[in-house]
């Protein structure tokens, strides 16, 4: 009797549990209609408060795509970028729009490779928002970098949002990177994952694994030798280099035969002789005539802001 009566207690406690369970489901599903009625589904705040509901203290959330300028050769990008050696000494991360997380680094240049200033792009306008003041003052050598995701806390919840294109900055790391700046040279920007190169002792290694023709020129060049990058670097920043860009003020001219086609014949001469005078100076560079030399503008090359980039349709990922 005793047995069956434990049994019977045991049966019940089964089915309340069961029916707790039920009922708990059921209220879950009740709050995430209620939140979906009320707050703006796929934003931040939705997350968080969805992650809440359920239990959840951490939540990983993939970042949008950013849109990068297609560069297929190191003498196509440094027409318009400068070369550094840099490490990351300090981050912050913030909510950016109510879909976004980014986060700003802080970048000390422990090498120019170009030895000059990094190029500014006049099409990459100075950054209208306010850059974050635990990151501020900048010395010299120092420069600020804005990529998708981070850590933040929303709502009792920690949200990490991943950069799929590049990964995350190691602050012990040393890095190898293809750059210009805005107009203020305190933001810089460049060609996304293809152009930024992990360094270990004297070999440099691209930070993704996604074939680019950029970094199978670079590997192709440079057989992964920091060394031999850097010389190379050394002889572009000992010579002039010629492209038609140099020789706008040709098409300019103020002059009172400006029009005359005898004039832009002679002229296109001249510029034809000096770029065969560049390319016979490159070693192992193809005729510089087959080079796309408009490809690589300022405007296609820049780093956009946040603001500019289309989000991509975001999945539930781990919250259902």
């Amino acid at each position: 009797m005793r047995i069956k009566i434990i049994s019977l207690l045991f049966l019940v406690g089964i089915l309340a549990f069961v029916g707790n369970l039920k009922i708990s489901s059921i209220t879950k599903q009740k709050r995430i209609a209620e939140l979906d009625a009320t707050e703006k589904r796929g934003t931040l705040s939705w997350y968080a408060k969805r992650a809440r509901i359920e239990g959840k203290e951490r939540l990983v959330l993939p970042g949008p795509l950013a849109e990068y300028a297609t560069v297929h050769s190191v003498d196509e990008a440094m027409a318009h970028l400068g070369a550094v050696i840099a490490q990351p000494i300090k981050k912050k991360s913030l909510i950016h729009t109510d879909f976004e997380i980014v986060t700003w680094y802080k970048f000390e240049i422990l090498e120019n490779l170009t030895k000059k200033k990094l190029p500014q792009c006049s099409a990459r306008d100075s950054f209208e928002e306010p850059l974050p003041q635990e990151l501020l003052p900048l010395n010299p050598n120092e420069i600020l970098m804005l990529k998708y995701g981070g850590n933040v806390e929303i709502e009792g919840v920690e949200i990490t949002m991943v950069d799929t294109q590049i990964p995350e900055f190691s602050m012990s790391q040393e890095y190898v990177m293809f750059l210009s700046t805005d107009r203020s040279g305190r933001v810089a920007g460049g060609i996304g994952p293809p152009g930024i190169f992990i360094v270990n002792d004297d070999t440099v290694k691209a930070i993704t694994n996604e074939p680019h023709p950029f970094i199978q020129d670079v590997e192709a060049r440079y057989n992964r030798s920091l060394q031999l990058l850097r010389a190379d670097m050394n002889r572009r920043a000992g010579r002039t280099t010629v492209t038609r860009e140099n020789f706008a003020v040709l098409e300019n001219i103020t002059w009172p035969f400006n029009r005359n086609p005898a004039v832009k014949i002679i002229a296109n001469f001249f510029i034809s002789r000096l770029e065969k005078i560049h390319a016979s100076q490159v070693a192992g560079v193809e005729s510089l005539a087959r080079l796309p030399w408009y490809s690589l503008t300022c405007e296609t090359s820049r780093l956009r802001s946040p603001r500019e980039r289309v989000l991509p349709v975001r999945q539930d990922t781990g919250t259902n």
